[in-house]
């Protein structure tokens, strides 16, 4: 859940921060090197921005942007360095929906097929034989972006203290009791667990 007012833009970042290797040595002309290594922070994980306009006691329009970044699995060049790779996912749309109407963003499908090659030290080397030592793996993964956007007009201090009272208690009773599949679907609708 995020809170924020009328025209004002909120922003949250569930993630971390990654450092990015921006330069390195150089060599002048004369043999001698200067080593350096410049690095630049850059935030990675999930990124939510949203401005919302409320428009009448029922309709509100949002400015959303949604960002999804991953560090990859990156090889080691042959300088013995490694430059981070990560890879992105994005969704900026601005949207009307009514209070309380759940809306449904994305569907960015992306599939990601990975091999992996293993042996044991030598015998792995060994011409014909070295297939038997050999360990051949693949992975598949699919990944879908949907994002679930719920708007609520909050109009007196009451409200937004029920609103904190409903979501500390399904979080609550998701945690102590994760298996209750009537409790993640009414989190979804909305609706107060009954405690």
């Amino acid at each position: 859940s995020i809170l924020t007012l009328d025209n004002e833009e909120a922003h949250i970042l569930v993630g971390r921060e990654v450092p990015f290797r921006t330069g390195s040595f150089t060599t002048t002309g004369d043999g001698t090197s200067n080593p350096f290594t410049t690095v630049q922070r850059e935030d990675v994980g999930v990124e939510l921005t949203v401005t919302p306009h409320v428009h009448d006691t029922s309709s509100v329009r949002l400015e959303v942007a949604q960002q999804i970044t991953n560090v990859l699995n990156t090889p080691v060049g042959g300088s013995g360095f490694a430059d981070i790779m990560t890879s992105k996912r994005t969704i900026e749309t601005t949207i009307l929906a009514e209070d309380q109407q759940t809306i449904v963003l994305g569907g960015l499908i992306q599939d990601d097929v990975n091999e992996s090659n293993s042996k044991v030290p030598f015998l792995g080397d060994i011409p014909i034989l070295g297939n038997l030592f050999n360990s051949r793996s693949t992975t598949k993964s699919k990944t879908n972006l949907l994002v679930f956007l719920r708007p609520t007009v909050i109009r007196v201090k009451e409200q937004a203290a029920e609103i904190t009272r409903e979501k500390y208690n399904a979080v609550w009773e998701v945690e102590i009791n994760s298996t209750n599949h009537d409790q993640m679907d009414s989190l979804f609708s909305g609706e107060s667990p009954e405690r």
